[in-house]
C-alpha cells in the first residue's frame, strides 16, 4: 500500500493563507470569490472565481486546486452567473457586484443532464484510486449529482456515505465501482421519468480525454443536439465536439425557453473569452476553447 498518495495534513489556517495569497496576486481583479465550502481540510480543494482579470496562479495556490478550477467572468455578466451554474459564492476580494438568484426548478434538470453523465465518464476513466484525495473529490462530486436526482424524483438510491468512504481509504476501489453502478441507476431512472424531448438522436461526443462517447446517454444527446442547433458562435464551436444528428421537438416550452436563454449567455461568455484570447477558466463547456 506504499504507492498510495495520501491526503496532506492541513488546517483551515493553511487554506486561508492560500486564499489571501491568491487575492494578493490578483489585486487588479474587479472581484474574487471562492466557490463552495471547505469541509475537510486536507481533502477539500479550492475553486476561485475571478472577475475582469487574467488570473495569476502561483505554485503554492496550484497545490490547493487539486480538482478545482480558477474560473473567469466579465463583470458585465456577473448578474446572470447563476444561470450558467448555481454557485455557492463567498466574496474574498473587491467590489460588491449584483448577482441575481436563480430559483427556477427546471434548472435542476439541466444540472443533472450536464453533470451526471460527465461524472460517470470521469470515474469510469479513472485508472487507479492511488491518488486518494482526487478520488475522494470525484466521489463527492458524483454523490452531489446523485442527490440532485434523488431530490428531483423524490426517491433514494442506497449507497455508502462520503463520511464512511473517507474513514476507510483501503476500500476505495470497491466504492468507485459501486458509485458508478448507483449513478447509472440514477441516470436511467431520470431518463425514464422525464419527458423533455420527442425524437431520437445519433452520433458522438468528444469533449475531453475522458468525456467521450458514442450513442450513449440518450437524454444528454437530445439536449446537446438542441443546443448545437441554435445559430450562434458558441453552438457552432460546440458542433466540432458534439457531432449529432436526428429530429427532436420539445415537450416543455418553459424548459426550451430556459435553455435558449442560457445558450445566449454561454454565447456571450464564449465570445468574450475569444476576444480576450483566454484558453481556460470558462464556466461550462470550457473544453471548446
Amino acid at each position: 500500500m506504499t504507492d498510495f498518495k495520501y491526503p496532506p495534513v492541513l488546517s483551515m489556517a493553511d487554506y486561508m493563507e492560500v486564499i489571501d495569497l491568491f487575492c494578493q496576486d490578483n489585486r487588479k481583479a474587479k472581484a474574487i470569490y471562492t466557490i463552495g465550502t471547505i469541509n475537510d481540510p486536507g481533502i477539500s480543494d479550492i475553486d476561485f472565481l475571478v472577475v475582469d482579470a487574467v488570473p495569476k496562479i502561483s505554485p503554492k495556490v496550484r497545490e490547493y486546486l487539486v480538482g478545482g478550477n480558477v474560473l473567469v467572468m466579465p463583470e458585465s455578466m456577473m448578474k446572470y452567473i447563476n444561470y450558467l451554474e448555481r454557485f455557492d459564492l463567498q466574496q474574498v476580494w473587491g467590489d460588491e457586484l449584483e448577482i441575481e438568484k436563480n430559483e427556477n426548478e427546471l434548472f435542476d434538470a439541466i444540472e443533472i443532464i450536464e453533470w451526471l453523465p460527465e461524472r460517470i465518464c470521469l470515474l469510469e476513466h479513472l485508472k487507479s484510486v492511488h491518488d486518494i484525495r482526487r478520488t475522494l473529490l470525484y466521489l463527492k462530486s458524483m454523490d452531489l449529482s446523485i442527490r440532485n436526482v434523488e431530490k428531483y424524483l423524490n426517491i433514494a438510491f442506497p449507497r455508502i456515505s462520503n463520511e464512511e468512504i473517507r474513514s476507510n481509504y483501503r476500500a476505495l476501489s470497491n466504492v468507485v465501482g459501486e458509485y458508478i453502478r448507483v449513478a447509472h441507476q440514477a441516470w436511467e431512472m431520470f431518463e425514464e421519468r422525464t419527458n423533455f424531448f420527442t425524437g431520437e438522436v445519433d452520433g458522438s461526443v468528444n469533449f475531453s480525454n475522458y468525456y467521450t462517447f458514442t450513442n450513449r446517454f440518450p437524454l444528454l444527446m437530445q439536449y446537446l443536439c438542441y443546443i448545437t442547433s441554435i445559430q450562434c458562435s458558441f453552438s457552432r464551436r460546440l458542433r466540432r465536439f458534439a457531432q449529432l444528428k436526428g429530429y427532436l421537438s420539445f415537450n416543455d416550452w418553459d424548459l426550451e425557453c430556459l435553455i435558449s436563454f442560457r445558450v445566449g449567455l454561454m454565447n456571450e461568455l464564449y465570445q468574450w473569452f475569444v476576444k480576450e484570447n483566454l484558453k481556460s477558466g470558462m464556466i461550462k463547456y470550457g473544453w471548446i476553447l
